[in-house]
Formats: C-alpha cells, structure tokens, sequence
C-alpha cells in the first residue's frame, strides 16, 4: 500500500508539474523550470529503493527467493549489505544506493527495517515476506483439489490447479507475489499517463467523527503528506496567478482614466488584446519590466503574489474612490430632488393654511406624502388640519343643540353649555 501511495503521490507531482510546463510552453511564457524540478522528483529515491533493478527490496526478495537455501535472515542480510553498505562488499559496481536516511536497519527488534516514506517512517516486520512473495501452495493440496469427488470444485477450481501442477512439472518460472503486483501497478499508472486527471483532496477534520470538531494537526498531516503543499511549491516557483486576457481586462479597467480607457476600446475594438495588456501593465505596475514578474502569453497572463497584491491594492483603492464619487452623486441628486419636491410643494401647503379649508389641505398634505425632510409649513398644515376638523365638529354639534325642541330646559341648558366649552377649548369663535 505505500509503495502505491508513492508511485500514485510521483505521478500527481508530475502530473502537475507537466500541467504548468505544457500551459506555459502553449502560451509562450518564460519560467524557472530548474526550480521546480526538485518537487517534480522528491519522492524517485523511495520509489527506487522499493522497486530499484538489482537492488530494490522487491528485486533482492525476488532474487532470494529463487535461491535454495535462503530465507528472511539471508534476505534481510543482502538488503542491509546493500542499502547500509554493511560488509566488505557494500554495493557492487555500478549500483545506484539511494540516501541513507531512506533506509534504515532497525537494531531493536531482529528481522525489521524503516523505510522513510514521503508521508515518514514506516517499519516493517520482514518476518515471512519469502514465503509469502512465493506464493506457492502444497504439491499434495493441489492434487487433493483436483481429484475431489464434488463437481463443483473440479469445475471451478480444477483448471486453475492442474495449470500449476503442469509448471511445476515442467520448471515453469513463476512470477513472484511482488513482481505481479508492480506489474498491475505499471499498468495503472500508465493508463493514468493517457487521461485527463483532475484530483480531489478529502480532508478529515477529526478522528473521533464529531460534526464542527477541528483538529489542526491532523489537518496539517494530511495537507502536507497529500502533496498540497508540494503543488503549491510548483505553482509558486512559476506563476500562481494567471487569467485570460479578457478577464485581465476587465478586473483592472475601471482605474484608467478616460484618455486611457478610450484606448483600451478602441484597441479591444481592433482585437489587440495582447497589446491592450501590455498598455495597462505598464500603467498598473511600470515600464520596468525587469522589476515585476508579469508576462504576458498568446491567450493569458501570468504573474506572481507580489504583482498580484499591488494591483489588487491599486483596484481596492480605486474601488473606494468610485464608491465614494458615486455615494456623492447619489446624495446630490437625492437633496436636488427634495429641494425641488419642497419648493413645487410650498405655494400649496401656504395657499392651503391661509384658505383654512379642509379640502385643499388634505390634498396638499397627500401631495406631500414623499417628502421625507420635516417641513414646518407641512407641520403647519397638519396641525392646521386637526384643529378645523375639531371647530367643524364643534360648530355641528352647537347646531344640532340648537335645533332640537328645548322641552327639557335643563338638559338643553347642559347640552348647550357642553358645547359651548368645546369650542372654548379649542378657541372656536363662529361668526354664526
């Protein structure tokens, strides 16, 4: 399994780094290919010590396990004089040794050995890897299979046993345990070569399955030994910002003046994108070339964190600036509007206050229903309103007392003086 996890980690590294080399040799760009090809490899050493010609664990346990005589002690010997340069032999000639620190012969406990994996250490108990990299069944049990009495198992096992006896009759070589999972392996990874892949890191929050619980060490484990980081690190040593030109173009447009931006229609009119570009580089970051990494390619632009941060500086900026220009427009032509609205409105709410009539200042005050600033004369004309309303009640009710039939003289006379304080509470003086 972690022999996998490092062929399948080496070939996202490269998928990647193939990724960014491809797009920038399409688009014409310049890069430090040569600082990136150290992520690109990281991880070949481990994959060779595993699976190395000649000395490989997989080809050392192959190569004793076609040897009479050996077993785990003999293997373990062979893998440490090799990979520890134990012995007086060391590694023969012409013998790749991969790094000490990927290897290591662990003294404690006999028969075990650390790998250091691109994800850290690993320690393997060597005991039984002969006899399971053989992979051979007894001589008698296959025989007792073929010649069983259940259909069943002759049919379905039968052909299967009967094709391994005849190899061992006939000193067939058989391929090992490890030499036919390497080989599946190598056939996946080269399928994988000739598809579009497109990766999906699952992140677990937590060990215990507990719903806004975050462990930020765990985190930090499967982002670094998941290669996150190592693609990261490839995009960072090229351009980890990029964009098509049109989209360039319209994110940072709106800081050119108007001499500017009349060019950069007119130029987008003529189809000089790249040219378009180019002009608006040199407004956003200088003419000096050499100072900034900015480039500009057939179809996109590509530039790093620092040439990012000025410009999305520059477009912070000058987003306030037409925030704020806009807010002022809007709160002049808002106060224009209402200055307008109150002298439109103020003849009528006079006229009306004058006319004491109720009609004309019902009419003025529902004309008056938008204005939002707090007139005294619309002040005016509502308190105007509610006192006529009062003396018309009033006068009414001192006309309805007075035409009834005064038979009970006391209670006329309470009626009437009822009345009449109304119309002295509010000031009422008709001259009816």
């Amino acid at each position: 399994v972690n022999y996998t996890n490092e062929r399948l980690q080496y070939h996202f590294d490269q998928t990647v780094f193939r990724n960014e080399e491809d797009l920038y040799a399409r688009e014409g760009v310049r890069w430090n290919a040569h600082s990136a090809t150290h992520t690109k490899f990281n991880n070949l050493p481990v994959i060779e010590l595993i699976d190395g010609k000649k000395t490989g664990i997989f080809s050392i346990l192959d190569a004793q396990s076609s040897v009479p005589q050996s077993d785990d002690n003999t293997f373990m010997l062979t893998v440490n004089q090799i990979h520890e340069g134990a012995g007086a032999g060391g590694a023969g000639a012409g013998m790749v040794v991969p790094p000490p620190k990927l290897y290591e012969n662990y003294v404690k406990k006999n028969g075990h050995f650390v790998i250091h994996h691109y994800a850290g250490k690993v320690l393997y108990d060597a005991r039984g890897f002969m006899d399971k990299n053989r992979d051979e069944l007894n001589t008698d049990l296959l025989q007792l299979l073929d010649q069983s009495k259940m259909e069943l198992i002759r049919s379905v096992i039968g052909p299967t046993v009967r094709e391994h006896l005849s190899e061992k009759k006939f000193n067939k070589s058989k391929k090992s345990l490890s030499r036919l999972y390497c080989e599946s392996l190598n056939v996946l990874i080269q399928k994988l070569r000739f598809t579009e892949s497109h990766y999906i890191r699952c992140i677990k929050p937590n060990d215990e399955k507990r719903p806004n619980f975050w462990m930020g060490k765990l985190v930090l484990d499967q982002l670094t030994y998941s290669g996150v980081f190592e693609a990261i690190k490839i995009k960072k040593n090229g351009f980890p910002f990029r964009g098509l030109h049109r989209e360039f173009i319209d994110r940072f447009k709106l800081m050119a003046d108007a001499h500017n931006l009349q060019k950069i229609k007119q130029l987008i009119q003529a189809q000089n994108i790249a040219e378009c570009v180019q002009m608006m580089k040199r407004d956003l970051l200088g003419a000096d070339e050499a100072k900034h990494n900015f480039q500009v390619g057939q179809t996109m632009v590509f530039y790093q964190h620092a040439e990012h941060r000025v410009m999305e500086k520059k477009r912070e900026l000058s987003f306030a600036s037409h925030i704020t220009a806009i807010q002022n427009y809007f709160r002049m032509y808002r106060e224009r509007r209402l200055l307008l609205a109150m002298a439109r409105i103020r003849p009528k709410l006079r006229d009306a206050i004058v006319s004491r009539n109720l009609s004309l200042l019902n009419a003025a005050i529902a004309e008056s229903a938008d204005i939002e600033f707090d007139m005294k004369l619309l002040r005016d004309a509502k308190t105007l309103k509610h006192l006529v309303q009062k003396e018309e009640q009033c006068e009414a009710h001192i006309k309805y007392v007075l035409r009834n039939d005064p038979r009970d003289v006391s209670q006329y006379v309470q009626d009437l003086s009822r009345a009449i304080a109304e119309a002295d509470e509010i000031g009422y003086a008709s001259e009816t």
